[in-house]
C-alpha cells in the first residue's frame, strides 16, 4: 500500500554544545501532548528560571523519539511513557521519569460509512491504522481488545503500522477504515468527518500519557537543571489549566510552526489539510488531563501489561524508572 504522506524527519530548531551548565537539549513529540513544553517556551518560563534550551528535536511518534534517546545530544525528553518504558527495558538506555505531563490523549477514529459498531473491527476486509507496537495508541488498542472481548488475531491481522499523518492520509484516501491516533491527530481526523468511537478514558481509567524522561548520566551531572525542568513543567501545566484558551492559541501556533519547518505541508494535499484552529486545539486538549503527578501504581500497571503482551524482555518494578525527587 502507498500513501501520499511521508515520514516526518526530526526537527532541530536550536543548536548548542553538550553538557554545558544551565542548559539542556530536549526532544518532544509533535502533538498536543507536549503542551507544557510549548507553553513554557512561549511564556519565557525557561528564561525566567535561568535554564536555556540549547536545542530541541520534534518527532512524530513516541517510538521514534525513544530510538533517538541513544544519541548523545538528547539529554531529556517530553514523551509518551510507554516507549520510554520499552527503551529502558529493551534498549539499554538508562533513564529516569522525573515528572508527568498528562493523562490520556489517544483514541479511535473511524470512517462512519464503513464502521457502525466496534465489532465491525473484526470484519474481514477492514483495515486499521496504528502507531508501532508498544506505543500509547497500540496499548489502547490492545486494552480495547481485552475489554470488549474481541478476537485478538482477527483485529491484529488487519492492523497496518504507520505514523499519525500517514494515517490521516490513509483515512482520507480510503486505504484504511479506522485509526488509533494520538491527539491532536485524533481531532484533525474528526475535523475531516471521521468519527471518534472511543478514547483512552473509555478503556483505561487514569491511563498515563506522557512524562519527562532524563538520562541517568544527566541526572548525575545536571541535577539542578533537571529540577528546574520539572519545576517549569509544573508551572506551565498549572498555567494551561487556568488559561485553557490562551494555551490553545500557543499550542496551535507551535504545531503549525513544526509542520511548516518539517516540510509536512509539501507532502499532503494542501496546507489546509494540516491546519488546526485554536478552537480545534482546545477540543484536542479537552481529551487530555494535564497533570505533572505520577501514579506509581499506574506506571506499574502499564509495565505489567507491556510485559504480558511480550513488549518487554522482562517485567520490572516501577521504582527502577521513577525518580525519587
Amino acid at each position: 500500500m502507498k500513501w501520499a504522506c511521508l515520514l516526518l524527519l526530526p526537527i532541530v530548531l536550536l543548536k548548542g554544545t553538550a553538557f554545558a551548565e544551565n542548559e539542556l537539549s530536549l526532544a518532544v513529540e509533535f502533538n498536543s501532548h507536549a503542551a507544557a513544553f510549548y507553553v513554557a517556551l512561549e511564556k519565557g518560563f525557561f528564561d525566567a528560571e535561568g535554564l536555556r534550551i540549547k536545542s530541541y528535536e520534534a518527532f512524530l511518534t513516541g517510538p521514534a523519539l525513544a530510538s533517538s534517546l541513544k544519541k548523545e545530544n538528547i539529554e531529556a525528553a517530553y514523551m509518551c511513557v510507554h516507549p520510554a518504558i520499552a527503551i529502558y527495558a529493551n534498549g539499554g538506555v538508562k533513564l529516569k521519569i522525573v515528572s508527568g505531563t498528562h493523562l490520556y490523549g489517544y483514541g479511535l477514529s473511524v470512517n462512519p460509512k464503513k464502521i457502525k459498531s466496534l465489532k465491525d473491527l473484526e470484519r474481514s476486509g477492514i483495515k486499521i491504522g496504528c502507531v508501532g507496537e508498544g506505543s500509547g495508541t497500540d496499548l489502547i488498542m490492545r486494552k480495547m481488545i481485552e475489554k470488549y472481548g474481541f478476537n485478538e488475531d482477527k483485529v491484529l491481522s488487519s492492523v497496518f503500522r504507520m505514523n499519525p499523518p500517514n494515517m490521516l492520509c490513509a483515512l482520507r484516501s480510503g486505504s484504511i477504515d479506522a485509526a488509533f491516533l494520538p491527539e491532536h491527530f485524533l481531532t484533525l481526523a474528526e475535523k475531516e468527518g471521521f468519527k471518534v468511537f472511543l478514547t483512552a478514558r473509555d478503556v483505561w481509567p487514569n491511563f498515563q500519557g506522557s512524562v519527562i524522561v532524563v538520562k541517568e548520566e544527566v541526572m548525575r551531572n545536571k541535577e539542578k537543571e533537571v529540577k528546574k525542568l520539572a519545576f517549569i513543567t509544573k508551572k506551565a501545566t498549572q498555567w494551561i489549566n487556568t488559561h485553557r484558551e490562551d494555551a490553545a492559541k500557543i499550542l496551535s501556533k507551535y504545531l503549525s510552526l513544526e509542520s511548516t519547518r518539517s516540510g509536512f505541508t509539501g507532502k499532503i494535499d494542501s496546507k489546509a489539510d494540516i491546519s488546526i484552529s485554536d478552537s480545534q486545539v482546545l477540543s484536542s486538549m479537552s481529551r487530555l488531563e494535564y497533570t505533572t503527578k505520577i501514579d506509581k501504581e499506574m506506571v506499574q500497571e502499564i509495565i505489567d501489561f507491556m510485559a504480558k503482551k511480550g513488549y518487554l524482555r522482562e517485567r520490572f518494578q516501577a521504582e527502577k524508572i521513577l525518580s525519587s525527587f
